[in-house]
């Protein structure tokens, strides 16, 4: 996908809650959760210019899931706009595993990737 053609579309998914809808898919995402095998990190951004408190930032994706449990047809339904996060978030669900699709079934699944970008990493002990 060409970077303007995302742009575009972050630009077009303002986030209507803090959460990124999380709190009113809760059903859906814990539907989602059920069949997942296995799940990839996702590292928070941390910029040239920290803060202690950081700012909170999500998206949320629906996507699919294939005969072989890779998430495919990936869609960012709404985002806070971070487009680090975006690719991030992308990249890591890419990386996840699923119980594999049946015949070919093209339910839509959803997760909300929530977490707190360009905090000051944390003191070493």
């Amino acid at each position: 996908m060409p970077a303007w053609t995302l742009i575009a579309a972050l630009a077009m998914q303002a986030p209507s809650s803090k959460d990124c809808g999380a709190a009113h898919r809760a059903r859906k995402i814990a539907e989602t959760r059920r069949v997942v095998l296995a799940t990839a990190p996702l590292e928070p951004y941390v910029g040239e210019m920290p803060t202690p408190a950081g700012h909170r930032e999500c998206v949320r994706l629906t996507f699919s899931i294939d005969s072989q449990g890779r998430a495919v047809d990936m869609h960012v339904s709404e985002s806070s706009g971070d487009f680090v996060l975006v690719l991030d978030a992308r990249r890591a669900l890419s990386r996840y595993r699923f119980v594999p699709a049946v015949d070919g079934a093209s339910k839509r699944y959803t997760l909300v990737f929530n977490v707190t970008e360009n905090q000051w990493p944390s003191a070493p002990p």
